[in-house]
């Protein structure tokens, strides 16, 4: 069975086929199951597309409500546009999806120069921290599933490296590393649970 999880010194969510999707925080300990649960923590009790939550300030601090304008939703749409041929295809999709999703919401939200692998000493406005990247990363995660884009994998709640068990190959899926608009980062659990960072350079 394969997992997803939010890293602690990123953002990440853990995904795997027909397994889990769990999301991963470093900063943060949430024993929470469903990723519904999780985001209902943070305002997004019943998020839409046209309606949502978006944390920034760190420690989701500051809570702004935004939404995707149809022509927004349908190049978000576009990224499904035919079913994933298998769960590594639909990854490479969800990492590109949580990139457009963050690029939509960047100029909504005073967010758009958001730097990644940024923590709470270097604050600055428009930056988000991992806790922030973790719940907004879950809640766009939630709004792709629940139109039924993702079918390999199921997503879950939030797990720290400290506490998640890992039962099978589980990957994470990390927006904390890069700028506000880049893809997410999808890697294997065990090496996310490792302490892994990208390497320094240019991203290829």
């Amino acid at each position: 069975m394969k997992h997803t999880a939010f890293n602690p010194h990123s953002i990440p969510c853990i995904l795997a086929c027909f397994t889990f999707l769990v999301l991963a925080a470093s900063c943060m300990t949430i024993p929470i199951d469903r990723v519904e649960e999780f985001i209902s923590l943070y305002g997004n009790e019943d998020p839409s597309p046209w309606r949502f939550e978006f944390c920034s300030g760190y420690n989701c601090q500051r809570r702004q409500t935004v939404g995707f304008s149809m022509e927004q939703w349908e190049a978000i749409r576009g990224i499904f546009s035919h079913p994933s041929k298998d769960a590594t295809d639909e990854r490479d999709r969800i990492s590109r999806v949580i990139g457009l999703m963050e690029s939509f919401t960047g100029p909504m939200t005073g967010t758009v120069n958001d730097k990644g692998g940024s923590s709470a000493p270097l604050f600055r406005e428009g930056q988000l921290d991992c806790v922030d990247e973790a719940i907004n990363t879950a809640t766009f995660l939630f709004l792709v599933n629940r139109e039924g884009f993702i079918s390999y994998h199921e997503l879950r709640g939030p797990a720290s490296r400290g506490w998640l068990d890992e039962t099978g190959k589980a990957f994470v899926v990390d927006s904390w590393f890069f700028d506000n608009g880049q893809p997410a980062v999808i890697i294997p659990f065990d090496l996310w649970v490792k302490g892994w960072r990208p390497p320094k350079g240019p991203r290829s």
